[in-house]
């Protein structure tokens, strides 16, 4: 997931917060803690990111838009863009969750076929070494 901020936030610093790529991927980390404060609401409860989005992600988008601004730098947001960034953010997460699922699911197929073997069959047992409860 933190390749495309990563690349957002290496032109930033490159072009001193100028370039559009970085402040694309500003908007979407400002817009993705608007999005955990709505999952939030929506749940009426705590949800993962909805302590640190008011306390870091928001403040800190807020902040650095309005340093942007003050230099001069900042482009005006149009609301396409907004979209743009929200979509990729979702195709990224999207990506993220089926990468993270493939390999959960092989980390647990793995254990059960282990588990289903005898011990002394499984290589790291050794063929000769018995299992013992104490």
């Amino acid at each position: 997931m933190n390749g495309s901020e990563r690349e957002g936030v290496g032109a930033g610093h490159r072009t001193r917060g100028s370039s559009p790529a970085y402040q694309a991927v500003l908007l979407g980390f400002g817009l993705h803690g608007v999005a955990h404060l709505a999952q939030a609401a929506a749940v009426r409860g705590y949800t993962p990111g909805s302590v640190t989005s008011p306390l870091v992600v928001i403040p800190f988008t807020l902040w650095a838009r309005g340093r942007l601004r003050r230099a001069g730098m900042l482009r005006p947001t149009r609301p396409h863009e907004a979209v743009q960034s929200l979509a990729l953010a979702g195709v990224a997460l999207g990506v993220t969750h089926a990468v993270a699922h493939r390999l959960v699911s092989a980390q647990r197929t793995r254990r059960h076929l282990a588990a289903s073997l005898p011990v002394q069959a499984c290589p790291w047992e050794g063929p000769l070494r018995r299992w013992r409860r104490t």
